[in-house]
């Protein structure tokens, strides 16, 4: 096989992308049209991997009691020696293992290839689930080993365990097990010399993780989802990662968990160490995501479609929060009883995130004189002559989980210019930031009337001049607090938090935040 100059390859992945974006998608359901906005977490553990929790008790806990309409089993590629209840599975004799030999753990475990666990046993733990709880939402999913991105949380809504099966095989990086995997005809493109070797250069793990990505753009495009997790933890994951998953998935790859789980953990994150980018958490959001101006806002100065998530990457409740406890990713669905339209929703960008249910609700969009509005993940077209108006409306719980009244003390509205997609050939494919992102305006409660139960806080923009996104985040801190904000309102680094003398739970329900995911505006002559 002829080898292919990686800039020439992403060249091409970026007419892919171009195209993709330009197509339109709209999801029925045979229970009927029912739009609406819904919780979901997409990063859990349970005992296939390893999390310290049965499947179903991760699922039903989260469920009854912190409101998550949809939830994916997100255990590890790889190979592993429980089965769903936590015994091994030499407790269950008559269980043939597949493939080659995965070795055993160090209690002397024989381990299970994860494509395997995937196929025959973890996916009919969710779908039996599902059945018990008909009117939510479990996903079958997995925390992909990529080869250049790291740990990434990827899901595959299907009728069975076999495409999740054959995407792990191929493509976790984790998984050496070259003895033919879960069907026929499928190749090792997994990172690894000869696919159980050691680790290819960064060029060669870049193009195996492209690859995988447009291997679900291919065969389930608007079923599937591929989202780097914790990306800031290793320090490795670079803007052209970012960049390089999206060309060749737009649909598939699509965002990023900017807001990481371990919440709960001493000094929040702390499975975020020194070595990782930016040296930490910031108000408990990742360094990606919490720097203005940063490799997120030089995504959206592309126009990218490439939207923030949170998750709770619950293993256990020593180290974690519950899914739906403290962090809750907000999705607008057209559909509430359809998975698939959830999925949608999660590609549409209409998504905002939240730690310490800051806020419940949330209507952040901008309209011009002429009557023409957009809001989260769309485009708003305006000229030149026009008068914008930033209208954002918020509500706050009585209570959070933690028995506490959330109030938002600040909001900041965030904007930059939008200049287009960058060729992958060029300079600035591997320049991280975005030079025209500002933070334009902090409004306060001083800002903001009450209306009919919400908040409402507007803004004027006279006349536009170029192409830009907005986007929002809010905190219940006021600018400039000891260990917590600058003076110009950013968050600190967490590691600051030690000076507050608290553990991890109660810092993390002092420091509240919540995202906007942005809108944009395009503006013609």
């Amino acid at each position: 096989m002829k080898r292919v100059a990686i800039s020439s390859l992403l060249s091409l992945l970026v007419v892919g992308l171009l195209t993709a974006c330009s197509s339109k998608r709209t999801t029925t359901s045979d229970k009927g049209d029912v739009g609406g906005w819904v919780v979901g977490d997409f990063h859990e553990h349970s005992y296939f991997s390893d999390g310290g929790n049965k499947l179903d008790d991760v699922f039903d806990h989260s469920t009854r009691n912190f409101g998550v309409n949809f939830m994916v089993n997100t255990d590890h590629g790889g190979a592993y020696p429980r089965h769903w209840d936590g015994r091994p599975w030499s407790a269950f004799p008559d269980i043939r293992f597949e493939g080659d030999h995965a070795g055993y753990d160090k209690n002397g475990e024989r381990l299970m290839w994860r494509w395997q666990e995937l196929r025959d046993f973890s996916f009919d733990k969710v779908a039996a689930f599902s059945k018990r709880y008909p009117t939510r939402h479990y996903i079958q999913g997995l925390e992909w080993n990529s080869p250049a991105t790291g740990h990434t949380s990827t899901g595959i809504i299907a009728d069975s365990g076999l495409p999740i099966a054959k995407f792990e095989y191929q493509f976790d990086a984790s998984d050496k097990d070259t003895g033919g995997g879960p069907a026929e005809g499928l190749e090792k493109q997994n990172g690894r010399e000869g696919g159980n070797g050691e680790m290819l250069p960064a060029e060669t793990r870049a193009r195996a993780t492209a690859a995988a990505v447009a291997w679900l753009m291919k065969h389930h495009r608007y079923t599937s989802w591929a989202i780097p997790a914790h990306p800031e933890r290793g320090g490795n994951v670079k803007v052209e990662d970012f960049r390089n998953i999206n060309n060749a998935g737009p649909d598939v790859a699509f965002g990023f968990e900017g807001i990481p789980g371990h919440q709960k953990h001493t000094l929040r994150a702390i499975f975020y160490p020194e070595n990782a980018l930016g040296g930490g958490t910031y108000g408990g959001v990742g360094f990606i995501a919490a720097e203005v101006g940063g490799i997120w806002d030089a995504l959206l100065g592309e126009g990218r479609h490439f939207w923030l998530f949170a998750s709770s990457d619950f293993h256990g409740t020593t180290s974690d929060f519950w899914p739906g406890e403290y962090h809750k990713t907000w999705i607008y669905a057209g559909d509430t009883t359809s998975a698939t339209s959830i999925l949608d929703g999660m590609r549409s960008g209409k998504v905002f995130v939240t730690n310490g249910d800051l806020i419940n609700k949330l209507d952040f969009t901008i309209a011009s004189a002429a009557g023409k509005s957009a809001t989260m993940g769309e485009t708003l077209e305006a000229g030149k002559a026009d008068r914008l108006t930033i209208k954002i409306r918020f509500k706050s719980p009585t209570r959070n989980h933690n028995g506490d009244t959330p109030e938002v003390a600040t909001i900041q509205l965030i904007g930059g210019a939008v200049t287009g997609l960058v060729d992958p050939d060029s300079a600035r494919y591997t320049h991280p930031r975005n030079e025209s992102t500002k933070v334009l305006k902090i409004f306060t409660a001083a800002d903001w009337v009450e209306k009919d139960g919400w908040y409402e806080v507007n803004h004027l923009i006279e006349h536009p001049v170029t192409n830009r996104y907005f986007r929002i985040r809010g905190t219940n801190h006021r600018v400039g607090t000891p260990f917590e904000t600058d003076r110009s309102g950013n968050p600190l680094p967490d590691s600051l938090a030690v000076n507050l003398d608290l553990d991890g739970p109660a810092e993390a329900w002092t420091d509240l935040w919540f995202y906007s995911n942005p809108v944009f505006v395009n503006v013609t002559k």
